[in-house]
């Protein structure tokens, strides 16, 4: 079921309640990054959840997902292309055909103010129901207990309350991940914390052996021209195989350049031992004997504790790949092709020092590909939106200076995609925006999940 043309997300904005600016502040952005997720179009906001549904009704829409400051969307690791429940389809399906509101209830006539979703058409067709909100708890009030769902259980366990007004919770938000006591909060926060803490430090020297975003950004209108000069460098982040996609749909030649650039120096050890000693085939009886989860991250479903991979998760990833690639002797001979292309590996920071990453200015037509590293768990949790905002646009003033005709390929500080656009024009569109957290610059004309 698509229906991504037909909700927009709202925040409540509750900073009122919490005990200080900062933390508010603070909650708010990682309720708008983490909804970034799977969410890449406008979103609306307003302390007053009456008005705030006006608002959503004046685009247009059918379905408006509120979440209160402090609350997160949870996203499960999973490969490209493949399918999960989403958050907003749970709720769509619990309101049935009758209610016109889903959300945790309190008591017959109250909901939790965290996350709940409300069919706009219904509100209206009602009379608009008003919902009305005390600025010192955490639920909402509505004028009639008629036509309100209550959240079905998979729904909660796609979200996490940061429940920010507990003392405990509010000093946890301000520490760093890995020195909460945990055992002061709420178990599902607790069980948060201990696996962002878990994802932090694994961040650095973690390896992607396969990408979990799609390639389907690798053709988008305007990019791609037929019978163009085939790609005389590419930099890209040391992740999947994503960078033998894109020589295959652009084009290389013997003397084509290929840069990966990486803050995990895992990451870029792992393809130099890849592109040096691997022939192509059969990559779970490769890796195996190879894999050291004790000093390196690997990010599978099978390894979110550290664990050593499972051959049966390799061996489906593997499979899936083949798919993209016509099969075995297909991947092999464009792999072996391209191993023996020029390559240099870069380890850097792009958030601190992206001037590194690009090094000497190609000669010929590139493409960069940075995936979200301005968008990533490790972005979101150190660094505040505006600081993230200045990095990305740091990074592609960079490119834009010295490449002004690379093609970008990758998401921005609010994990939105970006492709199908040049440096130097995407610097000139990036630098007079003012959207925002609510109004991302259209990037792309691909639709990208990262």
């Amino acid at each position: 079921m698509n229906i991504s043309p037909t909700f927009v997300y709202g925040v409540l904005d509750v900073r009122d309640r919490l005990p200080d600016a900062t933390l508010g502040e603070r909650c708010r952005e990682l309720t708008f990054a983490w909804s970034r997720w799977s969410y890449a179009g406008s979103m609306v906001e307003h302390r007053d959840p009456d008005r705030l549904l006006a608002l959503a009704a004046e685009r247009g829409v059918r379905y408006c997902l509120v979440q209160a400051c402090g609350h997160l969307v949870i996203e499960t690791l999973r490969p490209k292309g493949a399918a999960a429940p989403e958050l907003v389809e749970l709720l769509i399906a619990a309101l049935g055909d009758d209610a016109w509101l889903v959300g945790r209830k309190i008591s017959a006539n109250a909901i939790h103010d965290a996350c709940w979703l409300v069919d706009l058409q219904r509100w209206q067709t009602r009379g608009r129901p008003q919902l009305q909100r005390d600025a010192q708890q955490p639920w909402l009030s509505l004028a009639t207990a008629d036509g309100i769902a209550d959240s079905p259980p998979q729904a909660l366990l796609r979200g996490r309350d940061l429940e920010p007004q507990r003392e405990a919770h509010a000093q946890a938000l301000r520490q760093s991940p890995a020195q909460v006591d945990t055992t002061q909060l709420q178990p599902p926060l607790g069980e948060f914390v201990a696996s962002l803490a878990r994802t932090l430090d694994q961040c650095q020297r973690g390896v992607f052996i396969w990408n979990l975003e799609p390639y389907d950004d690798i053709l988008v209108e305007g990019m791609h021209v037929e019978n163009a000069e085939p790609l005389r460098s590419l930099y890209c982040v040391a992740a999947g195989f994503k960078p033998n996609a894109i020589l295959r749909s652009h084009g290389y030649t013997a003397e084509t350049e290929v840069v990966f650039f990486d803050y995990s120096g895992e990451a870029l050890a792992f393809r130099r031992l890849l592109i040096e000693d691997w022939d192509g085939y059969d990559l779970p009886a490769f890796l195996l004997p190879r894999l050291n989860p004790a000093e390196t991250h690997y990010w599978l479903r099978s390894t979110a504790r550290g664990q050593m991979p499972e051959r049966d998760e390799l061996e489906q990833l593997w499979a899936r790949e083949l798919q993209d690639w016509g099969g075995a002797e297909a991947f092999a001979e464009q792999w072996n092709a391209t191993r023996r292309l020029r390559h240099r590996f870069v380890q850097v920071d792009l958030l601190q020092a992206p001037e590194i990453a690009l090094g000497t200015p190609p000669a010929g037509p590139s493409l960069v590909w940075w995936s979200n590293a301005f968008s990533s768990v490790h972005a979101l949790w150190h660094l505040r939106h505006a600081e993230r905002l200045h990095a990305f646009s740091r990074w592609i003033e960079v490119i834009a200076e010295r490449c002004p005709q690379a093609w970008l390929l990758g998401a921005d500080a609010n994990n939105c995609p970006v492709g199908g656009i040049q440096a130097a024009a995407y610097a000139s569109l990036l630098s007079a925006w003012q959207g925002g957290m609510h109004e991302p610059l259209p990037g792309s004309a691909t639709a990208m999940r990262f």
